[in-house]
C-alpha cells in the first residue's frame, strides 16, 4: 500500500502486516539497508519528525531496546524468516488514502505502534463479519475458525493439543500460506484428495504436501473457510499456487498446533479491522479492477 510520511508528505510503499506491531521504514542516512528501488525517507526534510527518549512509555513497549549517547531510544525487532530491523524510535505524521477518497492524517504516530481504527470499517450488503477475540499476546488479531468446506463436505475444526477453540487462528497479512493444526489439516487434505481432479506429483519444498500437475485435467472444488458468523469463499487461485512451471500446490499447510490465516487466502477481499466494534469484516472484490 501507499503511505505518505512526514510534513511535507513523502510517499513510500509499505506492507500492512497484521501479525506485527512495529511500523518502520528505511531512512537516510543508511549504511546497512535492504535493497529497494524507491528513495529512502529522509527525516531531515520533514517538520514533524521527532526522536523518542529512552524514558518514554513508547520506548518501554519495545522488548529489545537500548539508549544512545543523545538519550534516543534505539529498537531491535526480528521476524520468523530471519529478517530484522534496527533503528531509532520516533514519531511522525502518517497519511493514508481512504474509502471516502479523502486522505486521512494521523499526527505523532510512533514508529512501532499503529492501529487502523474506525476509518477502516468495511460496510455493504455483501459484507460478512466475524468477532475479534482478545487473547495474549495482543500483537495478533485472533479469529475463530469453525471448519472448512470442500465442495459439499465440511471438515470441522479439530486440534488434539488445544481444547479451547475460541480465538484459534490469527489473521496475518504478512504470512503467505495458511497454517492449520495438524489434525485439522489432515482432515482437509483427505477431503481435497477425494475431490480434486488431476495427477498428483511429489514436491518437497516449503512444507507443501499436496501438489498436482497443472494441465487441462486439473480442477479443484470451491473451498469455504467458516469463521464464526462469516463464510469466506476461496477460489482455486487462492487454494492452489503454481510453485514451479506446471506444478501447483495446496496453500494450506500443517503447523503442529499453530493457526494462521495467510495473505493468499485474503486475496480479492477488502478486509476491515473494526477495533472499536471488535470484529473483522470481509467484502468480496475483484482487486484487479479499479474500484
Amino acid at each position: 500500500m501507499k503511505i505518505s510520511v512526514g510534513t511535507p508528505p513523502f510517499e513510500i510503499l509499505g506492507i500492512a502486516d497484521t501479525g506485527s506491531d512495529l511500523t518502520w521504514t528505511q531512512c537516510q542516512p543508511c549504511t546497512q539497508c535492504y535493497k529497494q528501488k524507491a528513495h529512502l525517507f529522509d527525516p531531515r526534510k520533514t517538520k514533524t519528525y521527532r526522536n523518542i527518549s529512552c524514558e518514554s512509555q513508547a520506548c518501554s513497549a519495545i522488548d529489545i531496546r537500548s539508549c544512545d549517547i543523545n538519550n534516543v531510544c534505539e529498537y531491535q525487532y526480528s521476524y520468523g524468516d530471519g529478517s530484522y530491523t534496527i533503528g531509532d524510535l520516533a514519531v511522525e505524521t502518517f497519511t493514508f488514502d481512504s474509502s471516502t477518497k479523502k486522505p486521512v492524517s494521523f499526527p505523532k504516530v510512533v514508529f512501532g505502534k499503529i492501529s487502523f481504527g474506525t476509518n477502516a470499517i468495511v460496510t455493504g450488503p455483501s459484507v460478512v463479519s466475524t468477532p475479534l477475540v482478545k487473547k495474549y499476546p495482543d500483537t495478533y488479531y485472533y479469529l475463530t475458525i469453525e471448519g472448512i468446506s470442500v465442495g459439499t463436505n465440511q471438515v470441522e475444526y479439530q486440534n488434539s493439543k488445544e481444547s479451547v477453540a475460541e480465538g484459534n487462528i490469527i489473521i496475518d497479512s504478512g504470512t503467505t500460506l495458511t497454517y492449520l493444526p495438524s489434525d485439522f489439516y489432515d482432515g482437509l487434505e483427505a477431503a481435497l484428495v477425494k475431490a480434486v481432479k488431476g495427477k498428483r506429483v511429489p514436491y518437497s519444498k516449503d512444507s507443501l504436501k499436496l501438489c498436482y500437475e497443472l494441465n487441462s485435467d486439473f480442477s479443484a472444488p470451491p473451498v469455504i473457510a467458516h469463521f464464526k458468523g462469516a463464510d469466506v469463499e476461496l477460489t482455486q487461485e487462492n487454494t492452489f499456487l503454481e510453485v514451479e512451471q506446471g506444478i501447483v500446490c495446496l496453500t494450506f499447510v500443517s503447523s503442529g498446533d499453530l493457526g494462521i490465516f495467510g495473505n493468499l487466502h485474503q486475496m480479492n477481499y477488502e478486509i476491515g479491522y473494526d477495533i472499536v466494534g471488535r470484529s473483522v469484516n470481509f467484502l468480496r472484490k475483484d482487486c484487479s479492477k479499479a474500484q
